[in-house]
């Protein structure tokens, strides 16, 4: 009997990453992702072929795309801004009514416009943007709209030129227009940049991971059936599907009491505008493939390793999974509201990795598959 045990304690340890090789792990990960992607920042900063220049308009569309918002610009900056189709309501002074000759004292009305986060105003607010409109939003300490808050931003330069501003404002009987944010400039990686990170990144995180866990690998490809794992996965990306409804009911109600409205968190939109972009092969292969395994590997195969009551495992692994995802994210709301996007895949994947006699196959095959589809829908749509 005791022959028994001791044969079964040796297979075990076949697929059981040892706690001092999931620290290895955790710590190539983490390591490689700060200092790595410095040191490869640094590495390209003087080649221009990597980033991209956004004035203070690009940055104000950006950050309408992911807080609820409304931006005061001017408008040669708006239609030279890299944005040529962004996500974003688009709103003109009133300085004739229709069928009167425009008094010329207001022309310089048309030098302005302003965009705010889609749908942050209703049609029947935003009929006209005459001095009751403005007045409503630019007076208030904060402003909050149909139960949510609204931001409002304005570039630098213009909130530096006190001449053009009030210029604006005293027309409108605003003496002190409320901003909470000025925009500046800024100089960051473009898609083929972000891509080319990304990819760089993941590739020698594997490299260092496969190293390390070889032989656990090894057990979990040779331990498995194809038919199971197979299906095994299939009912993981359908139950992450159908939890992921419940997650998005949990984000509005969430969003809701924060008074904070959801759009989408910053992680997903750098995705999305990589994607999109002409450089997007690396990315792709980030996303679909190198990610989704870095990922299994760390917050399943490593975390997992660390305890020895799973279900604090995937409790655990799933709330660093999620927080990871949100690092970049503007505020605390933010990051709460976003949360149960990232925190219920975590959930379903750690209970099948558990469920499955930690082989990690499983949730690795499922969240490639999920990740694709999503890939998918983003080009689709």
């Amino acid at each position: 009997m005791i022959k028994i045990l001791t044969n079964l304690d040796a297979l075990n340890k076949k697929y059981t990453l040892s706690k001092n090789k999931a620290i290895i792990s955790v710590l190539i990960y983490f390591l490689l992702m700060v200092f790595g992607a410095v040191f490869l920042l640094s590495a390209i900063d003087d080649n221009d072929d990597y980033f991209q220049k956004y004035s203070e308009t690009d940055n104000i569309i950006q950050t309408l795309h992911v807080k609820n918002g409304i931006g005061l610009v001017e408008k040669i900056e708006f239609n030279n801004s890299i944005y040529k189709d962004p996500d974003v309501d688009i709103y003109t002074f009133t300085i004739a009514e229709e069928g009167e000759e425009p008094d010329e004292s207001l022309l310089f009305l048309n030098d302005y416009l302003l965009i705010t986060s889609a749908a942050a105003f209703t049609p029947s607010q935003t009929e006209k943007i005459n001095e009751a409109f403005m007045k409503s939003i630019f007076t208030d300490e904060k402003l909050y709209n149909n139960e949510y808050r609204v931001y409002r931003y304005l570039p630098k330069t213009l909130k530096d030129n006190e001449v053009k501003l009030n210029e604006l404002f005293s027309h409108f009987n605003i003496e002190n227009p409320v901003f909470e944010y000025s925009i500046e400039e800024s100089r960051d990686l473009n898609g083929l940049g972000n891509s080319l990170l990304n990819f760089v990144l993941f590739t020698i995180i594997i490299i260092g991971l496969i190293l390390v866990m070889y032989n656990v690998l090894e057990a979990d490809i040779l331990r498995s059936s194809f038919g199971k794992v197979i299906s095994q996965s299939l009912i993981t990306l359908a139950l992450l599907y159908v939890f992921g409804f419940l997650g998005n009911i949990i984000s509005i109600v969430l969003s809701a009491l924060f008074k904070e409205r959801v759009l989408t968190s910053v992680n997903q939109l750098s995705i999305v505008e990589t994607l999109h972009s002409g450089q997007a092969v690396m990315m792709i292969i980030s996303v679909v493939l190198l990610g989704p395994i870095v990922e299994e590997l760390i917050f399943r195969k490593s975390l997992f390793s660390l305890f020895e009551n799973k279900k604090l495992a995937i409790i655990i692994s799933s709330l660093i999974f999620g927080l990871i995802h949100l690092i970049a994210e503007p505020s605390l709301a933010s990051v709460i509201i976003n949360l149960p996007a990232y925190l219920i895949p975590g959930l379903v994947f750690g209970y099948f990795y558990a469920k499955n006699d930690e082989n990690i196959l499983v949730p690795t095959i499922a969240h490639i598959l999920s990740n694709l589809i999503s890939v998918l829908l983003i080009y689709a749509i």
